[in-house]
């Protein structure tokens, strides 16, 4: 007995190592637990708070696991005998082929990780196309299993292996050096000082309700009549076109009017917007002290310097370095499971954030609608002789959806109740406005980034977002104006508001007016591809959304 296990181990040895089971074990290991999360970084580095330098460690640390106890598996199957060492590199060997298909062909219409929950019931042909391709790549690894024999299959899978391996090597080193992804990030950070300092002269503030849809707010507006008299004196523009499906690009496009079409790195345009656009120009010159309120926006003190009095450079640390590896590991099995395992992957990315420690004394300003209600309860009003500009960017409706109307966090509600909680929350920043005696001379935009499909997994149908204004010292009832508006309208209505116009005389367009309203649509994370729209109807309407045929795709030579 002793002599036959040396045996086997000095056949192990002259095969070197442990073989085809190395190589297998190698491929699979990095690609899953190095290039995977490597390549989605890399290739949204603007999605994230943490650069590739924090995230790195961790992947070798689970590559590091991952390959070690592969290794000590293929060597007890060895030791079990040739036809278990066999099934163990067929199987490697098929997971391998099935995760690289899956990961780098089969990515169209991935779930969202916005916190819409996924249910495998409305994807129902990427399911079946995902089993064909896994029972394909079995078929095919068990076929050349059969044909090759066992010495032949050893050397073709091991030598597949650490060519795919290899080639993945030099893609993320690629990778890399295109989009600079071994440079730390200094982004500054939004932090509540001077949350409600406000001017006894003038303000203007954009307040911003992430998600709300335009249609879907009528229906809520119609079960609460008390809206039309706390809502008195806007203008509520109720036809409203967005840009974008999704905020990143959204809210610059609402602040600068200028287009983002992957000419350049999203982080350059998102500097120029913030660092040089004319709205911020503008406000500079009219002697606004500015303020951004935003968890998400991630501007470089290199460029940006202290132009924004609430923004601040910090250094940043992870909270719960192992959940975040853990949620590193799922975000890869969104892309690179089969359709049938993504469901045990799936998880709210935007929990990323939570994780996200400053080693700072103030307040850093957080998104949550429940937070931003809980300071305006307590927080007073304090007065400033210079003029207020602030941006305020809050979580309205987004998913997951958690609050009932009065704000209470109770995730048991829907759509609907995040909308009211929204609307509840920004009636009670007039009612604080109006208490102080600031209301009057402060000009006022509250709108939404996008809207929302009525079926939130769904991202196309989110081009109807909400929009009120009202302008200094207007007093009237609540409005309505049904003119054809378009994001990219927004830029010149702040410049005739800075210049005292009213509300309903802020855009060129009427109602009645025909009119073209450009969208570019992408999926969440995947802003590299953009396909143009031109809505010719009523931003209400999908039908009348036509496909232009321009498609726009950032090179990463950019």
């Amino acid at each position: 007995m002793k002599t036959d296990w040396k045996n086997r181990w000095q056949a192990r040895k002259n095969m070197g190592l442990f073989g085809a089971g190395t190589w297998v074990s190698l491929g699979l290991a990095f690609m899953l637990t190095v290039f995977a999360p490597l390549e989605i970084y890399l290739n949204n580095p603007d999605e994230f708070w943490y650069d590739a330098g924090m995230l790195l460690p961790w992947c070798l640390v689970y590559f590091a696991v991952a390959f070690g106890l592969s290794e000590a598996g293929f060597a007890v199957l060895f030791f079990l005998g040739d036809r278990w060492y066999d099934f163990g590199v067929a199987a490697y060997l098929t997971v391998f082929a099935g995760c690289y298909i899956q990961g780098n062909f089969l990515v169209k219409n991935l779930p969202a990780l916005d916190g819409t929950e996924l249910v495998l019931a409305d994807y129902k042909s990427e399911i079946t196309v995902s089993c064909v391709v896994w029972i394909l790549v079995a078929a095919v690894v068990l076929g050349l299993c059969v044909k090759l024999g066992r010495e032949r299959f050893r050397k073709v899978a091991g030598g597949v292996s650490l060519f795919v391996t290899l080639m993945l090597l030099l893609t993320i080193g690629t990778l890399f050096v295109t989009t600079a992804g071994y440079v730390r990030k200094d982004y500054l950070t939004s932090v509540k000082d001077n949350q409600f300092e406000m001017s006894r002269d003038a303000n203007f503030v954009i307040f911003v309700l992430d998600a709300v849809d335009e249609s879907k707010l009528e229906a809520v507006y119609a079960r609460h009549p008390e809206y039309a008299e706390q809502l008195a004196d806007f203008t509520w523009y109720t036809n409203v076109c967005g840009g974008y499906p999704c905020t990143d690009c959204a809210m610059p496009l609402m602040l600068s009017g200028e287009w983002y079409e992957n000419e350049e790195p999203f982080q350059d345009y998102l500097h120029h917007v913030y660092g040089e656009g004319a709205l911020f120009e503008e406000l500079e010159q009219d002697g606004y002290a500015m303020s951004l309120y935003d968890a998400d926006l991630q501007l470089s003190e290199r460029v940006i310097g202290d132009r924004y009095q609430n923004m601040i450079h910090t250094k940043i640390y992870l909270y719960q370095p192992l959940l975040f590896a853990k949620r590193q590991m799922k975000m890869v099995g969104v892309k690179y499971a089969p359709w049938l395992l993504k469901q045990f992957c799936w998880f709210d990315a935007h929990q990323l954030w939570n994780q996200r420690v400053v080693d700072v004394d103030e307040d850093v300003f957080f998104w949550e609608d429940s937070l931003f209600y809980e300071d305006l309860q307590q927080q007073p009003v304090t007065y400033t002789d210079e003029k207020q500009f602030k941006m305020i960017h809050l979580e309205g409706a987004h998913a997951p959806f958690k609050y009932d109307a009065d704000v209470n966090v109770v995730y048991d509600t829907d759509y609907a109740s995040c909308i009211e909680a929204s609307m509840t929350v920004f009636i009670e920043y007039l009612n604080k406005l109006k208490e102080a005696g600031v209301y009057d001379n402060t000009v006022i935009v509250m709108a939404s980034d996008h809207g929302l499909n009525e079926d939130p997994r769904v991202m196309d149908g989110r081009q109807h977002p909400i929009l009120f204004v009202k302008g200094a010292n207007e007093h009237h009832a609540l409005q309505t104006s049904d003119a054809p508006i378009s994001h990219a309208d927004y830029l010149g209505a702040y410049g005739k508001l800075l210049g005292g116009a009213s509300s309903d005389a802020v855009f060129d367009w009427k109602e009645g007016d025909e009119r073209e309203r450009r969208y570019l649509f992408y999926y969440i994370v995947l802003r590299d591809h953009m396909v143009e729209y031109f809505q010719t109807g009523h931003a209400s309407d999908r039908s009348t959304m036509h496909r232009t045929g321009n498609e726009f795709d950032y090179q990463k030579s950019n």
